[in-house]
């Protein structure tokens, strides 16, 4: 399995966390501070659990967390009896519906077909609270990676042999499972929409590899905050803006 190797092979360090996942995690400490809010921390596809963790530092005994990975190697590797870790497919939250707070997809939503894409966005929706936040970050249509391999969907390619990869790619013996989606902002912007968000903010921002190794080159992500809508219960799947 791809990603049993990808995570027995990287440990990635807690130091290594985005400024938006800092950011994200510190807006949650303030709301609790000033506002008592109760927070509830979950992140599908976690991984080895650098986000996680760090949020595990800072807020300590003043939040509950989930962890979500396909990967049992992934979850083992988070050592804190504090962590609930659950074996799920992103578009599973094997929790309560409006529950909650805070939900954080780092870098793994873009793995998955435009159907996968809208039943785990819609999930989301289900498991957080009205007006509970969402933290995404998706591959984006500047990645180095984009249009390379065979198209599967608009906007998906995937590299099925080591002679479709970008100049100075070189995969460690094993290729992506599937295809990879990357998004225009106004796609991402559009699909949360239609899935029950609205979006605070969406910004460009690029990391360095953990799984592949080559040279120059960066990796490309649309790093996006939401909002999850107030809607009653006959809600049909048409967005509207709570600003307007």
């Amino acid at each position: 399995m791809f990603w049993e190797k990808a995570h027995n092979r990287h440990q990635y360090s807690v130091n290594g966390v985005s400024s938006h996942i800092i950011n994200f995690v510190n807006e949650a400490l303030h709301n609790h501070q000033v506002y008592g809010t109760s927070v509830k921390i979950f992140e599908s596809g976690a991984g080895c659990g650098r986000n996680i963790l760090y949020s595990k530092t800072i807020l300590n005994n003043r939040a509950k967390y989930f962890a979500t990975d396909i990967s049992p190697s992934a979850l083992d590797q988070i050592v804190c009896l504090q962590i609930e870790k659950l074996v799920a497919d992103m578009r599973d939250g094997p929790v309560k519906s409006n529950f909650i707070t805070h939900a954080i997809s780092w870098r793994c939503l873009h793995c998955l077909d435009s159907k996968g894409r809208r039943e785990a966005l819609n999930e989301k929706r289900r498991i957080i609270t009205p007006h509970g936040s969402l933290l995404l970050a998706v591959r984006s249509n500047e990645d180095f990676h984009y249009g390379y391999g065979e198209q599967t969907e608009p906007g998906s390619f995937a590299i099925v042999d080591q002679s479709q990869n970008p100049p100075g790619l070189i995969f460690y013996g094993t290729l992506p499972p599937s295809s990879w989606h990357y998004f225009h902002p106004r796609e991402l912007t559009n699909l949360l929409e239609q899935s029950g968000f609205y979006v605070k903010s969406i910004n460009h921002l690029t990391e360095s590899p953990g799984t592949f190794k080559y040279q120059g080159v960066k990796n490309s992500y649309w790093g996006v905050r939401a909002i999850r809508e107030r809607r009653d219960m006959l809600w049909t799947g048409v967005s509207f803006n709570l600003n307007s």
